[in-house]
């Protein structure tokens, strides 16, 4: 199915590991980027099967047959070439592989591994539960070894595929904030020199050369050092456990690393933050950030909201894609948003709720300090970040038209989104989506010429990610009405869109939303503000301002920040969006 033309080197068959062996004697073994395994294989609709963890490039294969891949992780400028075609593949996309066809990955431009899964999973024996390979017992994958040129990649049958309809490349969005790496303290922490606790959690820390599957080992400008010398026994270890060796240049145990260890145990990396060690480069720098058992919780849930918005957007891609008709009361999985940044009160509280921040920057309200801020509360909850730019009007706080000639106000809103851009960029952050405000929202849903603006800033903001401006997407999408004509209109002009409906305002049966001037445009009571959620989420009409109905076929809820009751509304939301 895939045969290895070049192998790069040290590249291995994983899966999540051997999680019952370690009584054994046998290491974990496994992916050393989970999430980027999991994406690989959600992307396909496997399970945990096993995929290609590439290291060392460059790697070439040979499609001796058609089949869907996917590609993870960090970027190795992959390319398809053959039958005519070259193409470009970005990182966190599925796509067709052709009989004939090479799939060619030249090395890592940034991060340090990538994932590749074939749907139903590439075909290893099982060992103690796993595939994953174990070069030391020289078990899993291919026979315990990495891949070597003229290798045959089988992938297990596939009775009933799901991709068979499918007709395009696919490509979502995937974390890459490397830093810092969230650490609890160990059994051993107090023990330091009261001047090696401050230091391990205030030096810069860099990746050494030395490091492998084995062990990440770190250094900074000193050493650590424990307050007396320890004699301890042999203790039981695991993937994240960070020990201090003699030469105090502690070690942070990976997926091969041993069952048992006898060093001092100063600190465990969260399970949230395991991946960022397998992305990490060879002299590059870092932090450590000591949190607590709750922090690490609400990190973990955040890859929870992560996965569920990742399957909810393949749902919805996969049913387009097909052209299935959508049935009449079908139930469908809505992401949260909410517009911050807006000097609301319960920003922060609302970020422990939401899925999406749609952050002000600039044209309404908002400057660099609010950005900033509003970005660090993101980034602690894993929140996607959305730009929302407006009418540079402050006065009206967006929410009136105003005249203003097309190249003025595509400049205003470039330069408002690149300001936000640059200060992810500054939190190693990125801009997902675009969602403009108030009435050039509602104007360019209805408006062609508004409309064709805002495409032409997607598509330059694309542009510009492509040729290496950090902090925004390069698969950057527009948020738009949902049912309104911008969404036909995006479809055509080749721009991805995220259709969004609204929790708190009422809509008119023509499909817009009732303007914030007519009595009860506003809702302010949470019951009603429920039972419209619940319609929307099963796509049952909802009754209108006007007193017609509406059927609203969305995949993004928002919650307005400054609604007196946003906070309560939010926390109602998510609690009906979960049952």
């Amino acid at each position: 199915m895939l045969r290895v033309i070049q192998a790069g080197f040290h590249n291995t068959i994983q899966d999540s590991g051997r999680h019952a062996s370690q009584h054994l004697g046998v290491s974990h073994c496994g992916a050393l980027d989970l999430p980027a395994m999991q994406l690989a294989n959600m992307l396909l609709h496997n399970t945990d099967a096993a995929v290609l963890e590439i290291t060392f490039g460059p790697v070439e294969l040979l499609a001796t047959k058609d089949c869907w891949l996917s590609i993870t992780g960090a970027d190795f400028n992959a390319h398809i070439q053959g039958h005519g075609l070259e193409q470009r593949i970005w990182p966190a996309s599925r796509f067709l592989l052709k009989q004939g066809q090479h799939f060619i990955l030249n090395g890592a431009k940034t991060g340090m591994r990538c994932y590749l899964a074939v749907e139903g999973g590439f075909k290893v024996n099982s060992v103690l539960h796993s595939g994953s390979t174990d070069t030391t017992n020289g078990f899993g994958g291919c026979d315990g070894r990495p891949i070597l040129a003229d290798d045959h990649l089988e992938r297990n049958e596939i009775p009933n595929s799901r991709l068979n309809k499918i007709k395009t490349t696919t490509t979502v969005s995937q974390p890459l904030n490397l830093l810092p790496i969230r650490v609890i303290k160990g059994p051993e922490f107090d023990q330091l020199t009261i001047d090696s606790q401050h230091l391990f959690e205030k030096s810069l820390w860099q990746l050494q050369a030395n490091s492998n599957r084995m062990g990440a080992r770190v250094k900074s400008q000193r050493v650590l050092q424990m307050a007396q010398n320890l004699s301890m026994r042999s203790h039981a270890v695991h993937p994240g456990l960070i020990q201090l060796p003699p030469n105090g240049q502690p070690i942070i145990l990976l997926a091969d690393a041993q069952a048992t260890g006898g060093y001092p145990r100063i600190a465990n990396v969260i399970d949230a933050d395991l991946w960022k060690l397998a992305q990490l480069r060879p002299g590059q720098q870092f932090s450590f950030q000591v949190v607590d058992i709750d922090e690490a919780e609400r990190a973990l849930d955040g890859w929870h909201r992560y996965f569920f918005q990742i399957r909810h957007q393949l749902s919805l891609l996969d049913s387009q894609n097909m052209n299935t008709k959508t049935m009449q009361h079908r139930y469908s999985p809505l992401q949260l948003n909410a517009d911050i940044g807006e000097g609301g009160d319960c920003d922060a509280e609302l970020f422990e709720i939401i899925d999406c921040a749609n952050i002000a920057c600039g044209g309404h309200v908002g400057n660099d300090s609010s950005m900033a801020a509003t970005i660090k509360l993101a980034k602690r909850h894993q929140v996607i970040i959305g730009a929302h730019p407006s009418y540079p009007d402050p006065k009206n706080f967006g929410r009136a038209a105003m005249d203003i000639e097309d190249e003025a106000l595509y400049g205003t809103l470039l330069s408002q989104v690149l300001a936000l851009a640059a200060q992810c960029r500054l939190q190693s952050q990125t801009i997902r989506y675009i969602k403009p405000h108030g009435a050039l929202y509602n104007i360019a849903a209805k408006e062609p010429k508004t409309a064709q603006i805002l495409f032409r800033l997607v598509k330059e903001l694309q542009t510009l990610s492509r040729n290496g401006h950090d902090g925004l997407a390069p698969n950057l999408q527009l948020m738009v009405l949902a049912n309104s004509p911008i969404v036909q209109w995006a479809e055509d002009a080749g721009v991805e869109t995220i259709s969004e409906a609204f929790a708190d305002r009422r809509y008119l049966s023509n499909g817009t939303l009732a303007p914030r001037t007519s009595n009860g445009a506003v809702i302010n009571d949470l019951q009603t503000v429920l039972q419209q959620v619940r319609h929307i989420q099963t796509t049952t009409p909802i009754s209108t301002l006007d007193y017609g109905t509406l059927k609203v076929d969305a995949t993004s809820l928002c919650v307005h920040g400054d609604n007196q009751h946003a906070l309560d509304f939010a926390k109602a939301i998510r609690d009906l969006l979960k049952a």
